[in-house]
C-alpha cells in the first residue's frame, strides 16, 4: 500500500477500521486495491483512510492490523457487479460502496 502507518493522517482525516474476513478478501485488497462496505452499514462520518484488521481466521497473519491505505476513490455498486461469481448470494442485489485504495 502506498500509505504507511508511519505517515500522519491529515489533521481532519479519519481512519475507518475494516475487517478482512478471509484470505480471498485480503487478495482483493492487495491485488485489485479495493474493499467493499455495505451501504446500509456505512459510517455517518467521512473517512480518508482505511485500516484492515485481520481476524484469527487468517492464522499467523491474524489478530492484528497489517495494512493501512489512503482512500483514492468511491463508487456505489450492487454486490453482484463487484462479485459476479456469487450470483446467488443473499445480498447479491444490495448496494455496496467500492472503496479504491492507494
Amino acid at each position: 500500500m502506498t500509505c504507511q502507518m508511519k505517515k500522519r493522517v491529515k489533521k481532519n482525516g479519519t481512519v475507518l477500521v475494516c475487517v478482512l474476513k478471509s484470505e480471498w478478501d485480503l487478495r482483493l485488497l492487495t491485488r485489485e486495491r479495493w474493499y467493499r462496505i455495505p451501504v446500509a452499514f456505512l459510517p455517518k462520518r467521512e473517512f480518508t483512510h482505511l485500516a484492515f484488521y485481520q481476524p484469527s481466521i487468517l492464522g499467523s497473519r491474524g489478530k492484528h492490523i497489517e495494512y493501512f491505505a489512503c482512500v483514492v476513490g468511491r463508487e456505489v455498486c450492487k454486490r453482484i457487479e463487484l462479485l459476479p461469481n456469487e450470483p446467488f448470494h443473499p445480498r447479491a442485489q444490495d448496494e455496496y460502496l467500492k472503496v479504491t485504495v492507494g
